[in-house]
């Protein structure tokens, strides 16, 4: 438990640590917006599982439950319980809790977290953790 506490501690202030480097931008109807975008990707980086957007209707969001990466029946989706990425047997899994080459969470290009359930691996955060880490940084 006092891992999970210190992983979290950790991401949040690397979070809040980034927040003065991170690239404004407008969007289409001119309100400013970050360029930052956090992503989920298989360990070996190969395969996309989703973006961290707190939009729950955006195509690209594990947290759009009919979307590729948020659906429990996607094969591409973390939540899916008897795929690669989401069930408790597979070693890709980030719900395997013995798991060593889980899901990464990447910001910038740079893989800053794994994504597992695995409380003996260092540097990971719990799936169960993302939808509040998510909130947390677009209420900074």
């Amino acid at each position: 438990m006092k891992k999970n506490i210190l992983g979290v501690l950790i991401f949040c202030i690397s979070i809040i640590l980034m927040l003065p480097f991170m690239e404004q931008k407008a969007d289409a109807a001119g309100a400013t917006m970050y360029s930052y975008e956090f992503e989920i990707y298989s360990n070996d980086g190969t395969e996309f599982l989703g973006t961290l957007s707190t939009n729950r209707y955006d195509s690209d969001s594990i947290f759009n439950k009919y979307g590729s990466y948020g659906s429990k029946y996607s094969s591409t989706s973390i939540w899916n319980p008897y795929g690669t990425y989401g069930s408790k047997y597979s070693i890709d899994s980030a719900f395997n809790k013995y798991s060593t080459s889980p899901p990464i969470l990447v910001y910038n290009g740079q893989a800053i977290a794994y994504v597992s359930v695995n409380k003996y691996l260092a540097g990971s955060i719990s799936p169960y953790q993302l939808w509040n880490e998510a909130k947390a940084i677009d209420g900074m």
